[in-house]
């Protein structure tokens, strides 16, 4: 069984462990094991086919179970806790066997506990609506494997399509639902076989309960993760947390007080109770400039003051976004430049209902309008050729609307690529960083060929102004070639093609551009 390897997560149960292992080794001597170890002191099982990742205290299981897939070299892997014991049903041939035939890339099997009883089934489908998700009973079917959306954490996994999706690192515990969630938003393929059958060992030694008790707090924080208010399980059981705003404004600047001041104001005009972060890598860093804006935006009637952070000289708009997505703590965030300006057009709620509605789409962005109030075409697909050697954006002949059902003319669109302003769920954008070896010039269109596991929505009735900034200083820096070639060599193109334009480095420093398709 060299195909297949061993995942457990282990904290502070090192008799649970070693019990597992034991259980293991009897059936599977030589099978490979990889154990992911947070606990405050070593669990202390080795043998010579089990690799032990320490990791810091408390890491939690997502980091845990990521850290313990990275590692894993063989094309399947066994999920498994360190309370669960193998017995003579723990069949993992039959399991990969199964796994193959039905074309799944995960196949879960069965748990019993307390002297063989079978633990209450809970294989289930995910239906959202809004911010309520529900556990519902999946339909009866026939056959030795059964389709469900959720199923236990005792499941054999292709390695790279589960690698693709990951646990989210910020849930130490509750992370199930959330997992099975981005496995279902990433179209992965699951199943349920009672055949295969392993044994929980439910224990709780020394202060483990202590730590175990936080997962009502990490489902809670799932929840807002997730931007859901209401959770009802196969048994009935309702979770509840209360409705918030849940959006962060998220602000990126450099070098362009003026402009910034005037997105602000237009903020505290248009929506007076929003949560603002500013990344600002300009230099001087200037706190009293600050303090002096946020008292007027005050005095304008902006309900919270807003937080702006010092990142340091010239870190680049990418590394500023990843920045301040790490930083917000809400469901959602709103991704704005400096020289933007909110008018009656800028619904940021509009944008949210769309992603409430539709839990597939990851960000929903609106429309910009230029200097002449027209709104600018930034909107389409954006595709890489390895044959031609370039990256390409280009506008699509005809987009197929759709509408909420509550609000028919709310119209969006799915696309690949918008432009940079959008509302999106915080957990699409810590899945799908920008690239910080690419400062600017070249960020836009490297993070939208990139960006997967959701869909992106086009809302062109919800617009935002663009000012353009007018400084030959600032200019010189947001004019900068040499990150289109960064960009470029990291795709193996030779040219970037915006909207039939395009562009490619000239061998010397600057940027040759030219008409290379009519659109």
């Amino acid at each position: 069984m060299q195909d297949v390897t061993l995942i457990v997560k282990t904290f502070q149960r090192p008799d649970c462990l070693r019990r597992l292992m034991e259980s293991v080794r009897s059936f599977y001597p030589t099978l490979p094991v990889i154990i992911a170890d947070d606990g405050e002191t070593e669990a202390g099982y080795t043998d010579p086919y089990t690799t032990v990742i320490r990791l810091p205290f408390d890491t939690g299981l997502s980091a845990g179970r990521n850290a313990a897939l990275a590692e894993c070299k063989t094309p399947y892997f066994l999920l498994v806790d360190d309370d669960f014991i193998f017995i003579p049903r723990t069949d993992i041939g039959l399991m990969r066997r199964l796994l193959e035939q039905e074309g799944l890339d995960i196949l879960a099997g069965a748990l019993t506990q307390d002297g063989g009883k079978t633990v209450d089934h809970y294989e289930a489908d995910l239906v959202r609506e809004g911010p309520t998700l529900r556990y519902v009973p999946s339909p009866p079917q026939e056959g030795p494997v059964t389709r469900h959306d959720l199923v236990f954490n005792f499941f054999l996994g292709q390695t790279d399509r589960v690698s693709a999706v990951g646990w989210e690192p910020e849930l130490k515990l509750a992370e199930h639902t959330d997992f099975f969630l981005r496995a279902k938003a990433a179209g992965l393929k699951v199943g349920y076989c009672p055949l295969i059958v392993a044994e929980h060992g439910r224990e709780r030694p020394g202060n483990y309960g202590q730590w175990r008790r936080r997962g009502g707090e990490y489902f809670k924080r799932f929840m807002a993760l997730r931007g859901l208010t209401r959770v009802e399980n196969v048994r009935g059981e309702v979770t509840t947390i209360p409705s918030r705003t849940g959006v962060t404004f998220l602000i990126t600047t450099f070098g362009r007080k003026e402009s910034l001041f005037r997105l602000l104001m237009s903020i505290a005009r248009h929506a007076p109770d929003a949560v603002i972060c500013i990344a600002d890598d300009g230099k001087p860093f200037d706190a009293k400039w600050y303090r002096s804006a946020f008292a007027q935006l005050e005095a304008a009637g902006l309900r919270n003051k807003p937080t702006a952070w010092n990142v340091g000289w010239d870190k680049g708009l990418s590394y500023k976004r990843n920045f301040l997505v790490a930083k917000a703590q809400s469901p959602f965030v709103l991704i704005l430049e400096d020289d933007f300006i909110f008018t009656e057009e800028t619904d940021v709620s509009a944008l949210r209902q769309i992603l409430e509605h539709d839990t597939t789409i990851g960000i929903a962005g609106g429309g910009v309008r230029n200097d002449a109030g027209n709104l600018t075409r930034f909107v389409g697909d954006v595709k890489y050729s390895a044959r031609k050697r370039e990256i390409r954006l280009r506008r699509r002949k005809k987009l197929d609307w759709s509408a909420l059902p509550w609000e028919a003319e709310r119209t969006y669109a799915r696309v690949g690529v918008i432009p940079n302003f959008f509302l999106a769920r915080r957990v699409a954008l810590l899945e799908n960083q920008w690239d910080p070896d690419i400062k600017i010039h070249g960020e836009h269109s490297d993070f939208f060929l990139r960006f997967s596991g959701w869909g992106v929505a086009y809302v062109p009735s919800v617009t935002v102004e663009h000012a353009h900034f007018k400084d030959p200083e600032y200019e010189a820096f947001r004019r900068r070639k040499e990150f289109l070639a960064v960009m470029l060599k990291k795709w193996n193109a030779d040219r970037l093609v915006i909207f039939g334009t395009a562009q490619e480095p000239d061998g010397q420093g600057g940027v040759r551009t030219y008409r290379a398709y009519n659109e």
